[in-house]
C-alpha cells in the first residue's frame, strides 16, 4: 500500500509520512512472522512437537518478540537509506555510470541486481542478532540488551564455524543458484531475441527454484548449529574389555 501511495499520490508531506508509516508497519510485521518461522525451526530441530501454527508465535508472544522485530526493522530502514543516500551520490557525481549499467542491462536485472545487493548488505548489518530470536524463546525474561549481547557473542565466537555451516547447508543448490544468477545477468545484454528470451525465462525458473532450496537449508542450519551451542550432545564410551573381564571374574568366582 505504501508503495502504491509513493506511485500514485504525489509527495505531499503527509502522504510521505503515511507511505513510510506504511512501510515500515509492514517491516515490522514482517519480521513477527519470521520470529515465529525461527521458533517453528528451533523445535524441529530440537524433535520436538510443532504445527504449521507456530508461524503466528511471534504474534501470540507479542511482549518477546516486538522489540526484537523492531530492532531488525530499524536495521532494515538504515541499510535502506544507505542505499538510497548512495544510489543519489552515484546518480549526481557518475551519471555516466548509471548510463552505463542502463545499457549494459536492462531495467529487470537492475533492479534484481539491487535488491540482491540490499538482501546481502542486510544480512550482514543484522548477521550478529542471528540467534536473538532463539535466545528470547530459551530465555523470555532476558532483557533485549543482554539477549543481543548473548546473540552478537556467540556469532563472534563461532563466526567461521558458522558461516562454513551454513554454506555447507546450502551447498550444491546455493552453488547452482549463483550459476543461473551469472548466467541471467548474461542474457541479459543478449539482442530480444526468441531463443533468448526462452532461456531467459528458463534460467530464471532454475534460479527461483534452486535459491529458494538453498535458503530453506540455510535458515534451518541456524537453529540447529544453536542447539548444539546451547545443548552439546554428550558422548559415553563404555569399554567392552572392562566389562569382559568383569563378566569372567564373575563366572570364575561362581565356579569356586
Amino acid at each position: 500500500s505504501g508503495l502504491y501511495l509513493f506511485n500514485h499520490k504525489g509527495e505531499a508531506s503527509y502522504v510521505l509520512v503515511f507511505c513510510y508509516l506504511l512501510i515500515f508497519a509492514g517491516i515490522f510485521i514482517s519480521f513477527l512472522f519470521i520470529s515465529g518461522f525461527a521458533i517453528m525451526l528451533l523445535r524441529m530441530a530440537r524433535d520436538e512437537y510443532v504445527t504449521f501454527g507456530y508461524i503466528l508465535y511471534g504474534f501470540f508472544k507479542i511482549k518477546t518478540f516486538a522489540p526484537v522485530a523492531l530492532i531488525f526493522t530499524f536495521l532494515t530502514g538504515l541499510v535502506t537509506v544507505i542505499l538510497v543516500i548512495v544510489t543519489k551520490l552515484i546518480s549526481i557525481y557518475s551519471p555516466s555510470l548509471v548510463d552505463y549499467l542502463s545499457q549494459k542491462f536492462n531495467q529487470p536485472s537492475i533492479l534484481l541486481l539491487i535488491a540482491v545487493i540490499s538482501a546481502v548488505i542486510t544480512f550482514f548489518v543484522w548477521f550478529g542478532q542471528v540467534f536473538i530470536f532463539f535466545i528470547k524463546y530459551d530465555n523470555p525474561n532476558k532483557t533485549l540488551i543482554k539477549a543481543s549481547f548473548l546473540s552478537s557473542k556467540l556469532v563472534v565466537t563461532n563466526f567461521f564455524k558458522l558461516v562454513g555451516f551454513m554454506l555447507l547447508a546450502g551447498g550444491r543448490n546455493l552453488i547452482l543458484a549463483i550459476f543461473y544468477f551469472g548466467v541471467m545477468l548474461s542474457f541479459s545484454t543478449s539482442t530480444d531475441v526468441s531463443i533468448y528470451s526462452v532461456l531467459r525465462v528458463l534460467f530464471n525458473f532454475l534460479y527461483f527454484v534452486n535459491i529458494y532450496k538453498a535458503l530453506t537449508l540455510i535458515f534451518l542450519s541456524i537453529p540447529v548449529f544453536y542447539n548444539e551451542l546451547t545443548n552439546p550432545k554428550i558422548e559415553i564410551n563404555i569399554s567392552l574389555k572392562k566389562d569382559a573381564d568383569i563378566i569372567d571374574d564373575s563366572k570364575n568366582s561362581d565356579e569356586k
